[in-house]
């Protein structure tokens, strides 16, 4: 691997769309709002796992999640994320930089183990669910 440099930690982003289906959260493939590939379909409990054990096996890396936010139930996603052990690294909107000041440094979220970070499209989800609105 001559020429690749080895990095220890870093940032990771995913886009997911969630919607509501069969009273739960579950992800697609969608345009528009609308999900067209349904054989797309799974619980989002199954993705979030999978990123709460990446999280859990590398411990100086930090997942951010932008959610394309179609879910009208009442703590719909904080119950999803919750449930897949997420919210052990949940990064808190109440900590997010205001006014233009700086995020925290890499090495400061890995040490206080806020490596999950969440956006989520629905800019009424900060008061009601804590998930921070960024869709500019």
């Amino acid at each position: 691997m001559s020429g690749f440099n080895v990095i220890k930690n870093g940032v990771r982003g995913l886009m997911l769309d969630m919607y509501e289906f069969n009273n739960d959260i579950w992800l697609c493939h969608s345009c528009g709002g609308k999900c067209y590939n349904f054989t797309s379909f799974q619980p989002a409990i199954n993705v979030l796992k999978e990123i709460q054990v990446f999280l859990d096996a590398n411990p100086t890396e930090i997942v951010t999640i932008f959610i394309e936010d179609y879910v009208t139930s009442p703590q719909g996603l904080t119950k999803v994320i919750n449930a897949s052990g997420l919210s052990n690294y949940w990064f808190p909107v109440s900590e997010m930089p205001k006014s233009g000041r700086d995020w925290p440094t890499v090495d400061d979220m890995v040490q206080k183990n806020q490596r999950l970070v969440v956006f989520t499209s629905i800019s009424s989800e900060k008061a009601t669910e804590g998930i921070a609105y960024e869709w500019r």
